[in-house]
């Protein structure tokens, strides 16, 4: 749900709903309880006021993964063909 947020970023607006941010603040930061809720709450307010920016992870990538693609056809149409001579 939260792929498209990371590689296009997000809009400042309305606050990314809290139980997402919760859970993120306890895997990412290891808080519990009212310190999470607490940093949660203002890791949203500070989202909404200025939006996230994209990271483009799966653009950066999309040379090397063309690139991979193609080595991988060439090499399945050259055994094909080495089968069928």
């Amino acid at each position: 749900p939260g792929a498209p947020f990371i590689e296009y970023g997000r809009h400042p607006g309305k606050a990314p709903p809290p139980q997402v941010i919760y859970a993120w603040v306890v895997r990412k930061l290891g808080l519990h309880g009212a310190e999470a809720r607490k940093a949660a709450f203002l890791i949203g307010r500070k989202i909404a006021e200025n939006g996230l920016k994209g990271h483009h992870i799966l653009r950066k990538s999309r040379q090397k993964i063309n690139k991979a693609f193609a080595a991988s056809v060439k090499t399945q149409l050259r055994t094909i063909w080495e089968r069928s001579s």
